[in-house]
C-alpha cells in the first residue's frame, strides 16, 4: 500500500518519514508534498492508497484537500494531524470522511495504531468486493445459515448449496477479552473490520484440505462450518485459529466445536450443541478450547444445560422478570418443535420447574385465591396430558400473564457477587480494570461469574461498564464544558475517535449533538 506525506513544513516530513518503519507494516511512501495543490497533483498522477495530512497548510488546507480528493476517489484512506486547539476543525475532517487523526506532537505508538486501523479498513473493503463478486456463493451461504440456525428451509438448502454435508463439524470462535482496554481494542476492531476478520478465518481453512463456510460476526463469535474432515483432528484447526487472530489481529479468542455430522439434518442440532457449549462452558474450567469428543462429554454437557436453564427460570422468576422468564420458555419451545424429539421432555421439565418457581412467588394468604389457586393444583401429569407443544405453550403464556402482579417490581435483585462488581465498577469505571482483578476482590472463579454476571444483568461485564461510562460522559456533556475529547479521557477513554463512535453506537447521536441537545 502507497503512502503520501502532506505538511507545509519540511521537518515534519522528515520526521514522519524516521518515525516508524514503514516497510514492516507493508507501507510503502511514495514521496510527499508541502501543500494542498502540489498533493493533490500527486494523487491524481500516482494513486496512494493512504494520505497523512496536517490540517493546517498556506493555501488549500487539509479540509480543503480532503474534500477535493473524497470528490476524485473515496477510496482513499487520510489521516489527519492536528493541534487540540484545531480540535473544531478535526470534527469537520472526521464528518467528511476522514478515517482518523493523530494529535502533535505526533506519537510514534499512536502514529503506528492509527496506520493499523487504516489498513484494516483496506484489507476489509476488499475482502468485501471479494464476497460482492462472489455474490451467488454468498446467497448460497447466508440459505445455509438460516437453516441451521431455525431448521427450516432444507429443501432450499439442497437445491441451492453444493454440498453434501458429509463428515462436518460446527465451531463457534468468540472473543475473550480480559480487561475493559482489551475489550475496546476487540469492539474497535469488530465495530468496522468483520469481513476482514472473516477473511482472516478464511485464510486458514485455506490451509486444511476441508471445505468449509465462515459466517459474518453475529452476537459476540464467528461461526464456522467445517466438512469432509476425514482424518482431521478439529482441535489442531482450533488452535490454529487462535493463533491466527492473536498474532495477526491482536485478539484473543475461545474455540468450541461440535461432535461430528454425516447430514444435513444434523446441522440444526450440532448447531445448538456448540452453542450450548459455549454458553455453558464455565462448568468445564478455563480452556481455549472446548469441544465435544475432544474433553467434553456430550451427555455430561447437556445435563449442564438442564442445570444451567433451571438456574436461569429460578434466577429470573426471583428477580421477578416476566420478559426473559418468556424468552427462556419460547427457547425451549423452539428446540422441541425444531431439532430432538427428545427434547420434548426437557420442554415439559422446564415448565413445570417454572410452575415450582412461580409458586414460591406467591404469598401465602393469596394462595387460596381462586386466581392463584389453580397454578397451586397444577401437577407434572396435568402437562404431559396437553395434546400438543401449542396447547402447553399457550398454557404457560396465559399463566405468567394470571400472576403479573404478584411479579411486577420496579428494582431487580441481583446476587452478592454481581451487586459488589457493580459497586466495584461504578467506583473505579474510568480505570482499566481486569477480569482477574475484579473476580479476585469479590471471591468468584472468572468463567463462572462472567455466566453468572450476564444471566443477572442480560449484558456482558464489559458491556455493562460500558454502559457505566456513558452515564457519567453524558452527565459531563450536560453539566461541564469540557471539549468532547476531554470527556473521552475523563471516562477512561485515551482515543477520543472511538469514544466518539462508540458514543453514537449506543446514543444515536454524537457527543456534541446529545450537549446540543440537552442545552
Amino acid at each position: 500500500m502507497k503512502v503520501l506525506l502532506v505538511d507545509d513544513e519540511i521537518f515534519t516530513i522528515r520526521m514522519l518519514q524516521n518515525l516508524i518503519h514503514w516497510n514492516d507494516m507493508g507501507l510503502e511512501l511514495m514521496g510527499y508534498a508541502q501543500s494542498g495543490e502540489e498533493a493533490y497533483d500527486i494523487v491524481v498522477r500516482e494513486r496512494p492508497d493512504i494520505i497523512v495530512s496536517d490540517i493546517k497548510m498556506p493555501g488549500m488546507n487539509g479540509l480543503e484537500f480532503l474534500r477535493k480528493i473524497h470528490s476524485y476517489d473515496g477510496t482513499i484512506k487520510t489521516l489527519l494531524m492536528s493541534a487540540y486547539a484545531d480540535f473544531s476543525y478535526v470534527k469537520e475532517g472526521l464528518r467528511l470522511g476522514c478515517s482518523d487523526y493523530i494529535l502533535k506532537p505526533i506519537d510514534e505508538l499512536e502514529l503506528e495504531q492509527a496506520l493499523r486501523k487504516v489498513i484494516l479498513e483496506i484489507q476489509g473493503e476488499k475482502a468485501q468486493e471479494q464476497v460482492i463478486v462472489k455474490s451467488e456463493k454468498q446467497l448460497d451461504k447466508i440459505k445455509l445459515y438460516q437453516y441451521m440456525r431455525t431448521g427450516h428451509g432444507i429443501n432450499k438448502v439442497r437445491h441451492h448449496v453444493q454440498t453434501q454435508m458429509k463428515q462436518f463439524a460446527v465451531f463457534v470462535v468468540q472473543v475473550n477479552s480480559g480487561t475493559i482496554d482489551e475489550y475496546n481494542n476487540s469492539t474497535n476492531i469488530k465495530m468496522g473490520q468483520e469481513d476482514y476478520v472473516s477473511s482472516v478465518l478464511e485464510r486458514v481453512l485455506m490451509d486444511w484440505p476441508a471445505r468449509y463456510f465462515v459466517f459474518d460476526y453475529e452476537e459476540g463469535c464467528w461461526i464456522i462450518i467445517l466438512e469432509r474432515l476425514e482424518g482431521l483432528r478439529r482441535e489442531e484447526v482450533a488452535q490454529q485459529l487462535i493463533l491466527t487472530m492473536e498474532e495477526e489481529i491482536g485478539i484473543q479468542v475461545n474455540v468450541c466445536f461440535s461432535s461430528v455430522g454425516d447430514t444435513l439434518e444434523q446441522l440444526p442440532v450440532l448447531y445448538e450443541e456448540v452453542k450450548n457449549l459455549s454458553k455453558y462452558s464455565f462448568y468445564v474450567g478455563e480452556k481455549d478450547i472446548l469441544g465435544y469428543g475432544y474433553n467434553c462429554d456430550k451427555r455430561e454437557l447437556d445435563e449442564v444445560r438442564d442445570i444451567g436453564i433451571a438456574r436461569d427460570i429460578e434466577q429470573a422468576v426471583s428477580n421477578k422478570d416476566l420478559e426473559r422468564i418468556n424468552r427462556i420458555l419460547n427457547e425451549a419451545f423452539e428446540l422441541s418443535s425444531r431439532y430432538d424429539p427428545k427434547q420434548l421432555r426437557n420442554t415439559y421439565e422446564i415448565c413445570y420447574q417454572t410452575i415450582l418457581c412461580l409458586r414460591k412467588q406467591i404469598p401465602p394468604d393469596r394462595q387460596a385465591e381462586e386466581s392463584f389457586r389453580g397454578i397451586m393444583e397444577i401437577t407434572y401429569d396435568h402437562l404431559t396430558a396437553m395434546s400438543s407443544l401449542k396447547e402447553l405453550k399457550a398454557f404457560m403464556m396465559e399463566l405468567n400473564e394470571q400472576i403479573q402482579g404478584v411479579l411486577e417490581r420496579k428494582e431487580k435483585i441481583y446476587s452478592r457477587p454481581v451487586k459488589e462488581c457493580i459497586a466495584l465498577m461504578e467506583k473505579h469505571y474510568n480505570e482499566n480494570l481486569s477480569l482477574e482483578d475484579i473476580c479476585g476482590q469479590i471471591a468468584v472463579s472468572k468463567n463462572y461469574f462472567c455466566y453468572l454476571f450476564k444471566r443477572e444483568t442480560g449484558m456482558s461485564i464489559w458491556n455493562y461498564l460500558t454502559m457505566i461510562r456513558l452515564q457519567h460522559a453524558k452527565r459531563l456533556l450536560e453539566n461541564t464544558n469540557l471539549r468532547s475529547y476531554e470527556v473521552a479521557f475523563q471516562v477512561g477513554y485515551d482515543n477520543p475517535s472511538y469514544f466518539s463512535k462508540l458514543f453514537k453506537k449506543y446514543e444515536n447521536i454524537s457527543p456534541n449533538e446529545y450537549r446540543e441537545k440537552k442545552q
